[in-house]
């Protein structure tokens, strides 16, 4: 594609900066775009690429910074988009869709870290409401985030206090913590999953990419959840890794446990998925079952080029 470099630009970000607690995710970062010019956007993970699209699509505020269309600045508020679709007990339900397809916000909203701007939810046919992530995780939802280095995880923190972080009372004695029963949950988790690592004492920084997600997972798993929210599963892991957190993944289903999966690798959400749900422009577009499930068809309706669903879902997750 070409552009006219003598005009001005069409879209220009100046200055945006996006701060997140304990972490800046974006800097003072400024790029302009011309009309019929095609812009790359590249850098290694958690170099703050969704982030940026995120606030370019409005699914995201800057905290400083402006954004300027036709040389004119703008503001742009959060979509509202209402979604509905239903997860069954011990299924795992794929989501597809563009980086800024709102896949990653509806599990937030489900987890309670961003409140829904409307609609309702059930869980076991009950109303489901959670104002915080705490309301989430006592009903049995836990959430492994996209970037576990920055969300997942207190890296600096060992591999036994990041897997009883969630559920610390559990291990409270009047006024200590019983560190033998912490310690016994912990390795029970290394066990199940078999996590690598030399001793419970090390720092999870020093793990390797796939042992960090074992224990992100561990960590819910203790808890005994009812629903797992899984947004990039395996992203930044090496394929054995993978193998092994889709095994883990099938178990979990296979005991009950639903599992919601977003994920950008096609041929993890083809391979792993019961049902995909798909995204464009923070709506459904459909809802496609595992027969027939086709490349093709996820692309278009991920793209918007196509609509089709299996029928009207209620607004649930059922577990």
């Amino acid at each position: 594609m070409t552009s006219t470099p003598d005009l001005p630009p069409l879209l220009a970000m100046r200055g945006i900066v996006k701060r997140f607690p304990g972490v800046t995710a974006l800097s003072g970062v400024s790029l302009s775009l011309r009309a019929g010019e095609l812009l790359a956007l590249v850098g290694e993970n958690g170099a703050g690429k969704s982030t940026l699209m995120k606030i370019l699509g409005g699914a995201c505020p800057p905290d400083e910074g402006q954004i300027f269309l036709d040389g004119s600045p703008v503001s742009l508020s959060e979509v509202r988009a209402g979604v509905s679709f239903m997860a069954l007990r011990g299924e795992i339900l794929g989501f597809a869709g563009l980086v800024v397809s709102g896949r990653t916000e509806l599990m937030q909203a489900i987890f309670g870290a961003t409140r829904a701007l409307g609609g309702t939810m059930t869980l076991a046919g009950e109303p489901y409401a959670p104002r915080t992530t705490r309301d989430a995780i006592d009903r049995g939802v836990c959430l492994a985030p996209e970037d576990r280095k920055r969300h997942g995880l207190v890296l600096p923190m060992t591999v036994v206090e990041n897997a009883s972080l969630p559920g610390l009372a559990r291990f409270a004695r009047a006024f200590w913590l019983d560190r033998a029963a912490e310690r016994r949950a912990a390795r029970a988790e290394v066990d199940r999953l078999r996590i690598k690592t030399p001793t419970l004492d090390q720092r999870s920084v020093n793990l390797s990419g796939g042992n960090q997600q074992k224990v992100v997972l561990g960590k819910w798993l203790s808890m005994g959840p009812r629903v797992l929210l899984l947004d990039e599963p395996t992203r930044g892991i090496d394929v054995g890794a993978k193998a092994e957190i889709y095994r883990h993944m099938a178990a979990l289903a296979a005991e009950g446990i639903t599992l919601l999966m977003v994920s950008s690798d096609m041929e993890e959400v083809l391979g792993m998925s019961d049902r995909v749900v798909v995204m464009h422009e923070r709506r459904i577009t459909g809802v496609l079952p595992r027969e027939g499930l086709t490349l093709q068809r996820v692309a278009a309706l991920m793209t918007g080029s196509a609509r089709g669903a299996e029928g009207d879902v209620e607004s649930a997750v059922t577990a």
